[in-house]
């Protein structure tokens, strides 16, 4: 079994991978000043849950885009497993090759997601990661990265909204959308974000399409993509595993290394 950890911009997810398999996935909220300490405390706490730490694991994986997180939690895992952790980035094998200017700046992120993609689904694919940020990657029916599109995500427009203006209040993009058209400021302003959201993503996948001249397989992933798949009138696969299956491969093809 392998530990796959996954240290983004809002949360660090924890997952067990086992032959492709993802199981036991746990959260928690990122904190940029979190010490070794604070770091192996939580994962304890994770492991009290759910076992995460047991005999039968092999190695451990991390994809990290928060830079000060990614020593602590490598010496958190030493100290708690006595394993090396690999550290995802550009230059692994992963099943790709990098069609992009400075491909060692590419968030690690979308580097597993797109090890997935191209081990999970046809080409050419598009990858779009509904976290902090929306990023959506391309990859051309060779297995090459050919690049993107990032925007703002979900909970970052919504404070921004909320934080830049007199009168609109904060607003929960967790219950349901229930109309389109809103009939108050926090359904109008739900609507715009989420609504606005797929809107992009189906424009962004027809352009995409146009520029490839060819149909392209679309894959949601990340923590808010089912607030928002649902409201596509693009067909896309929901895959909310692909970043923990991504490290899995990742690993496998470079555990010997």
């Amino acid at each position: 079994m392998v530990l796959g950890i996954d240290i983004g911009n809002s949360n660090i997810v924890i997952g067990c991978i086992e032959r492709g398999k993802i199981s036991s996935v746990s959260r928690m909220a990122t904190d940029a000043s979190m010490s070794v300490c604070d770091c192996l405390a939580s994962i304890m706490n994770i492991n009290g849950q759910k076992n995460i730490l047991s005999a039968e694991l092999e190695g451990v994986i991390i994809s990290s885009v928060v830079r000060p997180l990614t020593s602590v939690v490598c010496e958190a895992v030493r100290r708690l497993t006595g394993l090396e952790p690999l550290t995802v980035n550009y230059s692994l094998r992963t099943g790709l090759d990098f069609s992009v200017e400075s491909p060692e700046k590419l968030g690690c992120d979308r580097i597993a997601n797109c090890a997935a993609a191209v081990s999970s689904y046809p080409l050419p694919a598009v990858v779009i990661d509904f976290g902090t940020a929306t990023t959506i990657s391309v990859i051309g029916s060779d297995s090459v990265f050919i690049g993107g599109i990032i925007a703002p995500g979900l909970k970052l427009s919504a404070r921004v909204l909320s934080e830049g203006t007199s009168q609109l209040p904060p607003v929960d993009l967790y219950t349901p959308l229930s109309r389109c058209i809103g009939k108050n400021t926090q359904e109008c302003m739900k609507s715009g974000i989420i609504l606005g959201a797929a809107a992009m993503v189906d424009g962004i996948l027809s352009r995409i399409e146009n520029a490839l001249e060819m149909p392209v397989c679309a894959i949601a992933t990340g923590g808010l993509a089912r607030l928002v798949v649902p409201h596509c009138m693009r067909e896309m696969v929901l895959d909310e595993n692909l970043l923990l299956r991504g490290l899995g491969i990742i690993y496998e093809m470079n555990k010997s290394k």
